[in-house]
């Protein structure tokens, strides 16, 4: 009787640690701040512990102060558990500009996953100005006349044929697989990539801070890229179509130097980071991490999920089970005593 007991208690003990843990990986949801490097000290860096929220219940949100922060652009987006990227309406990287040196406090709502910024110089983009569009990518030989993943090369920059359409043409492209991203003003804060399809010869979706664009010249051949943002909108981030057109060489020209293996270029400048996801790049996550990041931490800013949410159910079945073995032992232990 006394063992029926003590085995009985140990059981109870058991189920009950198991249903706490169970609990309280639902629970106890941990959130930091990822983005650029100039502030917070790490790149798009998911698990960096200097950037970990702390609840405000005078705020209801999750908060992460930033101190004498300096004048300049930047981007960030809040990480659930080290997985799960979120960022603004779109999802994209969150960019703001500080005009002068201020304290920059980044608030989060674990409920709307939404973020918001605080600071007596903040200021945000309400459009999207640029000066120039360069198209950038895996450039070697003739392609992108050999500049590689560089948005400053201004031999890559394309000609405005009206405002909000560009074109740039390559000669004598050789056969292979190429990579390509438009890029703004020599940076990647702003840039466009693939969407779902691609279709030679034919406009196709561009998607704000979205992956690389991979395409295959059959035979050598001129390739002529044209970007169409006159009917973007950067409230939505969507309107931007790319066409890539293709011109056999012809015969007698000179041949470029064949490229190389091509490389997925990673992060949130050329890479596609799974962002607006992991920021955009970034990531993304929008840019790096877009898509860490849109990312982003960047690129396309999608909320990215890298856990396994089965490890949760996992857990959860697990407790329910021990707790079915503890009731079923619990009732043939009476059933005996009686």
């Amino acid at each position: 009787m006394k063992f029926s007991k003590v085995f009985v208690s140990t059981l109870l003990i058991i189920v009950l640690m198991l249903s706490f843990g169970a609990i309280s990986s639902f629970a106890d949801s941990t959130y930091v701040v990822a983005g650029v490097e100039s502030l917070c000290g790490s790149n798009w860096n998911p698990n960096d512990s200097n950037n970990a929220m702390s609840y405000d219940s005078s705020l209801g949100y999750y908060k992460k102060d930033y101190f004498n922060v300096p004048a300049g652009k930047y981007e960030v987006k809040v990480v659930e558990n080290g997985t799960t990227w979120y960022g603004d309406s779109t999802n994209n990287n969150v960019k703001f500009n500080v005009t002068s040196p201020c304290t920059v406090t980044v608030l989060f709502n674990a409920d709307t996953k939404e973020i918001k910024l605080l600071g007596v110089n903040i200021s945000f983009d309400i459009d999207f100005k640029y000066s120039k569009v360069t198209a950038v990518g895996s450039g070697e030989g003739a392609w992108l006349n050999g500049a590689v993943w560089d948005p400053k090369a201004s031999s890559n920059d394309m000609k405005e044929i009206e405002k909000g359409l560009y074109e740039i043409t390559y000669k004598n492209i050789p056969q292979g697989t190429y990579q390509l991203k438009f890029a703004f003003d020599g940076d990647w804060a702003h840039s466009f990539g693939v969407g779902a399809v691609f279709e030679p010869g034919s406009f196709c979706e561009a998607v704000y801070n979205g992956g690389n664009i991979f395409f295959d010249v059959t035979t050598d051949s001129d390739v002529k890229l044209t970007l169409d943002i006159r009917n973007f909108d950067f409230s939505t981030k969507t309107g931007a179509m790319y066409k890539i057109e293709f011109t056999e060489s012809e015969p007698g020209s000179e041949p470029s130097i064949a490229p190389s293996t091509p490389t997925n270029q990673p992060g949130t400048e050329p890479g596609d980071t799974t962002a607006s996801a992991k920021p955009t790049v970034a990531p993304t996550p929008s840019t790096v991490p877009s898509v860490k990041p849109s990312a982003g931490p960047g690129s396309t800013g999608e909320n990215v999920d890298t856990g396994d949410s089965s490890d949760y159910i996992l857990t959860a079945l697990v407790a329910v089970f021990v707790m079915s073995v503890a009731v079923f032992a619990i009732t043939t232990l009476k059933k005996k005593e009686n």
